[in-house]
């Protein structure tokens, strides 16, 4: 099995073992933040993968997976995170230089953020205004889960 195989293959490692951030597949503003968390996690750690997709399928609930205005992000202790507190713990678990900015984001009530996130969430299509993004290459499409 070559490495790049093992890197990809989540079934054949504990389904706690590998952090992952999933995301809505056809949004082109999600892809874009992936990309984004992608350049700030310099270390590798943090996987990712479509809400649409088998990984999803094989680790979170239904309602979850389609619950596609929502990025959920499954911690390695199995713990999911779900909208602002999703976004924000990521940057915080990556060693982002946004962490501080994430801290004391997260003083803010869960409520307030919510609603930001979801007024976002409400407008990505219109915010999108390339509607396409490339996948990354070489070792950062590794970390894509299917």
């Amino acid at each position: 099995m070559t490495r790049n195989q093992s890197s990809i293959n989540l079934f054949a490692v504990k389904e706690n073992d590998l952090p992952v951030l999933f995301y809505d597949g056809n949004c082109g503003l999600c892809r874009r933040s992936v990309r984004f968390l992608l350049r700030q996690d310099r270390r590798g750690r943090l996987y990712f993968a479509p809400l649409q997709g088998a990984t999803a399928a094989a680790r979170l609930s239904r309602e979850l997976r389609e619950s596609l205005s929502s990025a959920v992000y499954q911690r390695q202790n199995g713990e999911n995170l779900l909208r602002s507190d999703a976004v924000l713990q990521v940057l915080i678990d990556i060693g982002s230089r946004w962490r501080w900015l994430a801290r004391l984001a997260l003083k803010i009530p869960r409520r307030w953020r919510d609603r930001c996130y979801d007024w976002v969430g409400a407008r990505r299509l219109q915010l999108d205004r390339a509607r396409s993004c490339p996948m990354p290459s070489g070792r950062a499409r590794r970390r894509i889960l299917p």
